[in-house]
């Protein structure tokens, strides 16, 4: 009777460590490479943008709210501009607060008013634009590079980063759609 105890003990020793081992690996994320990397790759992609160009990059926002920017979404946009000045692009810093960025019409994404004047004021020839979705493994992230003049899109990336716990922390709560 003993050695039943015992084997059915290991049993559920050997049942819990195989269970343990379905758990999903903890992601590391490097959010500052992956980033380098993403405006490397809009860079090598975008097309009439040139050396000496002077960019903005505005936050990055919700595709689930265009209107409203998140930690993760400004944090976005510092690091793309860092980047981009890292190689040799001159750069606008605006810091437009909770001000829609871009405009859906129809289905359509273009500058908003706003920003196009400020494109004129500082004579930028291209805006960094980025949206992101939140999804249950990954947040999707999807930048563009458009004319400031006639916003036609000059390039564009996309990439996805493991959505780890931290990076639950720079992304809002999930708001009702």
């Amino acid at each position: 009777m003993k050695n039943l105890f015992q084997m059915f003990a290991l049993a559920c020793v050997v049942a819990l460590l195989v269970g343990c081992n379905q758990i999903k690996p903890r992601l590391d994320v490097d959010l500052l490479s992956t980033t380098d990397a993403a405006a490397a790759s809009l860079l090598r992609n975008s097309q009439g943008v040139s050396p000496d160009a002077t960019l903005l990059v505005a936050s990055f926002v919700s595709v689930d709210n265009l209107m409203r920017s998140s930690t993760f979404g400004r944090v976005s946009a510092e690091l793309f501009s860092s980047a981009l000045s890292r190689r040799g692009y001159s750069l606008v810093e605006v810091k437009l607060r909770d001000e829609l960025f871009i405009q859906q019409r129809g289905g359509e994404f273009m500058l908003s008013r706003n920003l196009q004047n400020i494109s004129e004021t500082h004579q930028v020839q291209s805006v960094v634009l980025g949206t992101y979705a939140v999804g249950i493994d990954y947040v999707y992230v999807t930048v563009k590079m458009v004319n400031a003049q006639n916003s036609n899109v000059q390039g564009a990336w996309q990439y996805r980063i493991p959505r780890t716990d931290e990076m639950r922390s720079l992304l809002p709560a999930r708001e009702p759609r």
